[in-house]
């Protein structure tokens, strides 16, 4: 074969399509010349020409347009047989190829029924005739051509002519397959995104519950409840104590202490030893022993003692009055051997108070020995007066009357009473060495009766100005009738 002859090879082969490794042996139909267009060839139906120009193809050289490639499949060249072109032209949209004449042809396709292939514009098929299936084929050299899309480069379509049948069994040029993009990435990190959004939901939902739990449910939690004595095992004799008060015992959390219960056998005014128990719920504190002792000396307020000539005194006489838990006994310190009791005078007595447990108290007072001596006492009570608004105010004239019904001396008391331990208490709080409530004076409290008491020594002049008497009366007939004017109440009593 000559240069010429290889020249043509190359050219056909590019018209028709061939991308394969091999060249393409010239094709012996030539290709129709304008006046030949449109004219019944072997007798057949013409085919109306779409274009009558050859179209150059993507490589520069002239192609058939599609009316030649259409009645060289029908019918073939005039005089010429049909041979089996190149599979690899067109073999993506199943386009007939044509074989060179005296090639060997690859095998026959399968038939139009096997293939499911319609043929392409009611072309009549012959023997020879191949649809190009989307498999590789062999080329006229018996090479196998590669499947579509193998990297092999794709002509361009006609511009101008008639454009290819594609794979579908219709013109229009090979159709551009959709590109489908490979989300798999886009994919994973939309995954990504979602999990991340569900850990952020979860994160927050239970940063908001351990708030809500914090703020609401731990508050409203019942809160456990806490039992602890506060009850000392060893008591002083006489310390005042509310008995019945479970507060008196012990302290308590988480529950109110008002629903706790307490038995006790406690008695402060005794010495011994006693139990008690206390139950808050289901917490028990106890059975608790406590022992009561008496190591405080008695607390002993005297009186002076008057008297008349040749009577008789005791310890006792100078006792007022005394406070202790035990019974007490009651002793001159002073030795009453060196007083005369026979004549008028005025002596200093000590007098020493012993109770059951040996702890003692020393007190004084005054003995005076005088003819006129009282030998009873009038008591004549009224409304007193006073600042402390809780408390009832009495005030009590107390006149010493001698033998003879004459006024010896006189003392005021004024006493506060109050109706509650607590509010007892609260004043007894603003008792001062020797004044309450701006009176000056003895002071003495008595907690049985929630009293306060201020006893002053007046003299006659004193009681002349206050009572707007001038003289002021002698007898306690004459007393009597003022206070009884006075709307308050008198009676004569011995000490």
């Amino acid at each position: 074969m000559n240069n010429n002859e290889n020249q043509n090879l190359n050219n056909i082969g590019m018209n028709q399509g061939s991308f394969g490794p091999n060249p393409i042996p010239p094709q012996p139909n030539p290709i129709p010349q304008p006046e030949q267009l449109g004219q019944p060839v072997n007798n057949q139906i013409p085919v109306e020409p779409i274009n009558q120009m050859p179209t150059a193809n993507a490589f520069g050289t002239q192609s058939l347009n599609m009316g030649q490639v259409m009645e060289n499949n029908i019918n073939g060249p005039v005089n010429q047989p049909v041979g089996q072109t190149n599979p690899q032209a067109y073999n993506q949209m199943n386009q007939v190829n044509l074989a060179p004449e005296g090639m060997v042809t690859a095998p026959v396709a399968p038939s139009v029924v096997q293939s499911g292939v319609e043929p392409l514009m009611s072309s009549t098929l012959t023997e020879n005739t191949v649809l190009n299936p989307n498999i590789a084929q062999p080329n006229a050299f018996n090479n196998a051509n590669p499947m579509p899309n193998q990297g092999m480069p794709q002509p361009e379509p006609n511009m101008g002519g008639v454009p290819p049948v594609n794979n579908m069994g219709l013109m229009g040029g090979i159709p551009t397959p959709p590109v489908i993009p490979n989300n798999q990435g886009k994919e994973k990190k939309k995954m990504n995104k979602t999990l991340l959004l569900v850990l952020i939901i979860v994160l927050i939902a239970a940063v908001g519950f351990g708030l809500y739990y914090f703020l609401f449910l731990g508050k409203n939690k019942a809160p456990a409840v806490v039992v602890s004595a506060i009850m000392p095992e060893e008591l002083e004799a006489g310390r005042e104590l509310v008995l019945d008060n479970p507060a008196t015992y012990v302290k308590v959390t988480g529950m109110d202490i008002s629903n706790c219960k307490v038995e006790s056998t406690l008695n402060t005014k005794k010495v011994g030893s006693y139990e008690y128990t206390v139950t808050c719920g289901t917490k028990v504190v106890g059975p608790n022993k406590v022992t009561v002792k008496d190591t405080t000396a008695p607390t002993v307020k005297t009186k002076d003692l008057y008297i008349v000539p040749g009577d008789s005194i005791y310890p006792d006489d100078f006792i007022e009055k005394v406070d202790d838990m035990s019974e007490c006994t009651y002793e001159f310190e002073t030795d009453t051997s060196t007083i005369n009791l026979g004549e008028a005078g005025e002596y200093e007595i000590a007098i020493k108070v012993i109770d059951a447990y040996e702890n003692e108290t020393l007190a004084n007072a005054k003995l005076i020995i005088d003819p006129e001596a009282p030998q009873e006492y009038l008591y004549c009570e009224g409304v007193g007066k006073g600042t402390i608004e809780n408390a009832k105010i009495y005030q009590t004239y107390k006149y010493g009357i001698s033998g003879t019904g004459n006024i010896y001396n006189m003392l005021r008391i004024i006493t506060y009473k109050f109706d509650t331990l607590e509010e007892y208490q609260l004043a007894e709080e603003t008792i001062e060495e020797d004044s309450f409530d701006g009176n000056t004076g003895r002071i003495d409290t008595d907690i049985d009766r929630y009293s306060i008491m201020v006893t002053q020594e007046v003299e006659e002049e004193t009681l002349s100005t206050e009572f707007n008497l001038n003289p002021f009366p002698k007898t306690s007939l004459e007393i009597e009738e003022y206070h009884n004017g006075k709307d308050e109440m008198c009676y004569m009593d011995v000490e």
